[in-house]
């Protein structure tokens, strides 16, 4: 009997934990990607949080879910959505219609397919994230390397979702969770192996190069500037731009060339090469002679000399000004 009683106790409070929620105030969501009080955090200070949920609630009006019986399915879908109980209990001040699409979206992102991703909303994507950016957190956590790639290819290809995203993960984590989907060993000295990872047929940066888009470029740009630890204040120096000669290097030529086109990417090399021309002129536009390129040993330029600004430069600009490096 008394065994009997043992092993009725152990079922009990086995059940009982069962039943425990996974995700309570104050603990980590289990994402990886950021710590539970980042995401409050990043809530607080989201000024324009309220007014993406007030211009989509223009849009799917009706009953407020926390207003509806407890047994509800828009209440099941907010758990289902997010993990965290602030998450959940944010998303139940939205309507049921608002929040029955919010589901459908995240179902297409469990999974991201081509065939589906295009269905989503920019503006429900905005509301999705603004919610808390931690359920796409735990989705990336699962994707397998063909879903990250779709993933990817349709954010870089349309425009709005990737301005949404690049907003909303101003910190750069859930990015670099996704890229190191594609290629989980990259660090800070190794920031341009996933832009050379395929995605589609072309690799990832051929990717962006082609989509015409320039606000992801120069978000790729950002994210490798602010997080390759070579990179110093002005993003000038040798080692710095060592990265966009790898990538360079490692691309088609023909979307090397075309990279040229972006503005960004043209006033970014303009920047080196005024700065390498100062730096070997000291007179020249108040030029410093201490300057980065000139003191690490970096030289560029063509039989004639020195190049002046971007447009002494050819096409092939890996070879002008990559010819020492990578």
């Amino acid at each position: 009997m008394n065994n009997f009683k043992l092993i009725t106790s152990v079922l009990l409070l086995g059940f009982i934990v069962g039943c425990v929620p996974p995700q309570g105030p104050g603990i980590n969501d289990g994402s990886g990607v950021r710590e539970d009080e980042e995401y409050d955090r990043r809530k607080d200070d989201d000024d324009n949080r309220g007014s993406v949920f007030d211009r989509s609630r223009s849009r799917r009006s009706g009953n407020i879910c926390e207003d509806e019986d407890r047994d509800h399915e828009c209440k099941e879908q907010c758990k289902e959505m997010y993990r965290r109980i602030g998450d959940r209990d944010d998303c139940e001040e939205l309507t049921v219609a608002q929040i029955g699409v919010l589901f459908e979206l995240w179902e297409f992102l469990k999974e991201p397919d081509e065939d589906d991703l295009p269905h989503i909303d920019a503006e429900d994507f905005d509301v999705y994230l603004n919610v808390s950016i931690s359920s796409l957190d735990n989705l990336v956590d699962d994707w397998n390397n063909r879903e990250t790639k779709e993933f990817l290819y349709w954010m870089i290809n349309n425009e709005n979702i990737a301005k949404i995203f690049e907003k909303e993960d101003n910190d750069y984590k859930t990015f670099t969770a996704i890229l190191k989907n594609l290629n989980g060993n990259f660090g800070s000295s190794t920031i341009y192996e996933p832009f050379l990872q395929k995605i589609e047929r072309d690799k990832l940066m051929e990717v962006a190069i082609d989509s015409g888009n320039e606000m992801v470029i120069e978000w790729f740009m950002d994210y490798i500037n602010d997080e390759n630890s070579d990179c110093k204040d002005e993003d000038v120096s040798k080692d710095c731009f060592e990265v966009y000669c790898k990538i360079g290097k490692g691309i088609d030529e023909d979307f090397m060339e075309q990279w040229l086109d972006y503005p960004v990417f043209e006033d970014h090399i303009d920047d080196i090469i005024q700065n390498g021309v100062n730096a070997t002129n000291p007179g020249a536009a108040g030029g410093d002679a201490t300057n980065d390129i000139n003191s690490s040993g970096w030289t560029f330029g063509d039989d004639d000399g020195e190049f002046e600004n971007f447009g002494d430069i050819s096409d092939d600009w890996v070879t002008d000004l990559c010819h020492d490096l990578g």
